[in-house]
């Protein structure tokens, strides 16, 4: 069509439009609304869609984001608790646990000693350090085997590590629970059996004994006494500590008991270990058996009472967490 016919239809329907609107305005002002609907419908659809990619964005990057440059493993955990959904107001009895959506990521293993501190040495020669370090590699394989874990050793060899670095790495890696794994002494011969630390003070002469021990390698300054002390203050690092203590200790007495039949459970105790101190997760320091009794020190030496050890563990660390799963799902 040339352009003066264009032009020409263009004159006609101006021209009709004119005549509608001076001799028919009713039926003309109907038609006018309609187009405004049919405009303002495709104006909300297209509003809409934008809103949607937009909150998909969104989602996404919530999903997705991470802390830049750190090495935390974002696994699929199957640990994810409804706390908040059992939150009553007005209700104050309630814990943490109890008001947040909480997971497990990332396990930290702390096998005691290496390099130039052997810890505790037997009669014979065996001494703590490696003990330690193979239990710590079976309690990593377990975790690995059978859950979606990150499981982190502070040391994977025979290395001299002060306790300051074990808990800046577990700091820095953002670990959710910090298990420190050593093997007990004492100048009483006869005593057989597990104990489990958690932060806090003490006036046993016994456990002074062994922070004593165990603290010998780090100096504080007083600075940092004042934040180890403030920590002690802390209730949910504290009290879910003492969970973790509490699980563990119970499932890796009963797994060594069919060893020994005078094999102790001697329970949970609190002292300010500098490990424990100076970690900001929940933490707690196994003494799994002592190598100052002879019957421990041989069995010790078998591959069977050092999985024993790392099984009874990881026992404890799966029934803390399904104690939490079950008191959020009430």
């Amino acid at each position: 069509m040339s352009d003066n016919g264009h032009d020409n239809v263009d004159k006609k329907s101006m021209l009709k439009e004119l005549v509608d609107r001076n001799i028919n305005p009713q039926e003309f002002r109907q038609r006018m609304k309609a187009k405004q609907v049919v405009y303002r419908d495709t104006l909300n659809l297209e509003s809409f869609a934008v809103f949607l990619l937009i909150l998909g964005l969104f989602l996404y990057f919530v999903n997705h984001s991470s802390v830049v440059g750190s090495p935390r493993k974002q696994s699929p955990v199957a640990w994810r608790l409804s706390a908040a959904q059992s939150f009553i107001p007005g209700n104050h009895s309630h814990s943490l646990t109890d008001l947040f959506s909480l997971g497990i990521s990332t396990i930290i293993i702390d096998p005691g000693h290496g390099g130039k501190d052997p810890g505790a040495v037997s009669e014979t020669g065996l001494m703590e350090k490696d003990v330690v370090l193979d239990i710590s590699m079976l309690l990593r394989d377990m975790l690995l085997k059978n859950t979606l874990f990150n499981v982190v050793l502070t040391r994977e060899k025979d290395v001299t590590l002060d306790l300051e670095s074990r808990a800046v790495l577990a700091n820095h890696i953002k670990a959710d629970l910090f298990i420190s794994l050593h093997l007990n002494s004492s100048p009483k011969k006869s005593l057989s059996g597990v104990e489990t630390f958690v932060l806090g003070l003490t006036e046993d002469s016994d456990s002074l004994d062994l922070v004593t021990m165990e603290n010998l390698s780090q100096t504080l300054t007083l600075y940092e006494m004042s934040e180890i002390l403030e920590k002690m203050k802390t209730s949910f690092v504290n009290d879910e500590s003492i969970q973790l203590a509490q699980t563990v200790q119970n499932s890796l007495s009963d797994e060594l008991k069919q060893y020994n039949k005078r094999f102790l459970n001697i329970g949970i105790k609190k002292a300010p270990f500098i490990v424990l101190a100076k970690t900001t997760m929940p933490s707690i320091l196994v003494e799994a058996s002592f190598l100052s009794n002879h019957r421990d020190e041989e069995l010790l030496k078998t591959p069977d009472y050092r999985k024993s050890i790392a099984k009874g563990v990881y026992i404890g660390i799966k029934q803390y967490l399904e104690r939490i799963k079950n008191s959020n799902g009430r």
